[in-house]
């Protein structure tokens, strides 16, 4: 994007999407939340801050390289952790990884989700991802990154043009498409 005096500059809008996908189209609160965050790359990069605002009671990132967790949890004041060392249920996990895209699941211990738990797969696809099947066997509940999608576009579309799609209806629309293919 260019500004007032003509220099570019870029930015993310996935923390925006995903929020607002998990709170106005989920009805999830991230206030006061005990949030697990799995991977440490750039798409969690991405949405730290827009999490972090909603002021969860704890960020805990976890990742099978620590370093890099460690790193972002610094830069974000959140708190890094091996899978090893996850302990209890965690209220909010969100999959940052792109396991669920090759049909893995990273090292998840089963006492990391109950029925209060609610899950966000980043990734989407047609039917359910790897990393929701295994929240609903532990039974938690949640959704897949598809709202994130469209969310991110529709406020990106909102910057360049000041003007807030309705994104219930791209969503349907997009959904509907998805599994027809």
């Amino acid at each position: 994007m260019m500004g007032k005096n003509g220099e570019l500059f870029g930015d993310t809008t996935d923390g925006v999407g995903m929020v607002r996908d998990i709170i106005e189209t989920h009805q999830q609160s991230l206030k006061d939340k005990r949030i697990l965050i799995i991977g440490a790359g750039g798409a969690v990069q991405g949405i730290l801050d827009n999490v972090l605002a909603e002021n969860p009671s704890s960020v805990t990132i976890a990742n099978r390289t620590v370093g890099k967790a460690q790193v972002l949890a610094e830069k974000f004041g959140c708190l890094a952790s091996s899978f090893e060392a996850l302990e209890g249920a965690f209220d909010l996990i969100i999959n940052g990884t792109s396991a669920s895209r090759s049909s893995s699941l990273p090292p998840l211990k089963d006492e990391l989700a109950n029925e209060n738990t609610w899950c966000y797969d980043m990734t989407y696809g047609k039917g359910t991802t790897v990393f929701l099947q295994w929240a609903i066997d532990h039974g938690a509940t949640g959704a897949d990154g598809l709202g994130m999608l469209v969310g991110q576009a529709a406020e990106s579309f909102y910057i360049w043009r000041q003007v807030r799609p309705d994104m219930a209806s791209l969503l349907n629309a997009m959904r509907q498409q998805l599994e027809e293919s």
